[in-house]
């Protein structure tokens, strides 16, 4: 049985901070940094690992919704559902796009 390719979703990072930092889902990455800082005495974090472990997104974080839709794995844009099982997916950020594509480093520096 031939793997599927998994669709690259593009974050928006500033729309994913306001919605992971403005809702209950930080409460575990409270708790956890908690534990980091008592064990080892600083925290060693970045939003790519918050972003990796949210367990689910909401569609408007992404900004390439169409990819999924061309996928069939919603049938319209008007279902806007919550993106989970995220580990079917490649997870990047706006900015790390582009960097890959060369952009102007100032442009990169912007986003971040």
């Amino acid at each position: 049985m031939k793997k599927q390719k998994k669709i690259t979703l593009i974050i928006n990072k500033e729309k994913f901070t306001n919605w992971y930092f403005d809702s209950d889902t930080c409460e575990c990455l409270s708790e956890s940094m908690i534990d980091e800082l008592k064990d080892k005495g600083k925290i060693e974090y970045t939003l790519k690992d918050i972003l990796l472990n949210a367990g689910y997104l909401p569609y408007d974080v992404i900004k390439n919704t169409e990819d999924i839709i061309n996928e069939a794995k919603y049938i319209d844009e008007a279902d806007e559902p919550d993106i989970e099982n995220l580990d079917d997916y490649n997870l990047i950020f706006d900015y790390e796009v582009k960097k890959k594509k060369g952009g102007n480093e100032k442009e990169n520096e912007k986003t971040r």
